[in-house]
């Protein structure tokens, strides 16, 4: 289904949409039914599946979850693990004291369910992991890895005659 399909029930982050949920609540009993009654396993036994994080671009956690405070908030509230903002609360500061520390935590960043919080462990934002190759795709670490790529290119790394110098 391409995302153009769909784009019709799209009510925001926050309040979700309509054929995504349909999706999601299917998911979402499937993984709840592998927690509780578990897979069964020739040989190993009964295995019961656990998800220990969320990992993937904010946008997509922000769909999945209802994610009221997003990073597309700016200058509101905008970071799903505290209260992190623009005006009051910088995220941009990252001192040991600094304001968003003592908030992380302290509220949830949905107001609306959504079919993924009857997951067991999805009822926290915690569950949301950074992955920083999202994070940071746009960022310092795009130029970096860039250019590291670049001189390894030109230093010859992949060379197969280099690779054996390295590894033997």
């Amino acid at each position: 289904m391409n995302g153009e399909d769909y784009k019709f029930a799209n009510a925001g982050y926050e309040a979700g949409n309509a054929v995504l949920d349909e999706v999601s609540t299917h998911l979402a009993a499937q993984a709840t039914d592998v927690y509780i009654n578990g897979v069964d396993c020739i040989d190993v036994g009964t295995l019961h599946l656990v998800w220990v994080a969320v990992e993937g671009d904010l946008p997509a956690q922000a769909r999945a979850l209802h994610l009221k405070r997003n990073f597309n908030c700016m200058p509101n509230q905008l970071c799903p693990w505290c209260l992190a903002d623009d005006r009051e609360v910088p995220f941009s500061d990252y001192r040991e004291n600094a304001a968003w520390r003592a908030t992380s935590g302290t509220q949830r960043p949905w107001t609306t369910e959504s079919p993924f919080h009857g997951i067991p462990g999805w009822d926290s934002e915690l569950i949301l992991a950074k992955d920083l190759f999202h994070l940071c795709h746009l960022g310092a670490v795009r130029g970096f890895a860039i250019n590291l790529l670049c001189y390894m290119c030109w230093t010859g790394v992949w060379d197969p005659c280099h690779m054996n110098q390295i590894f033997s």
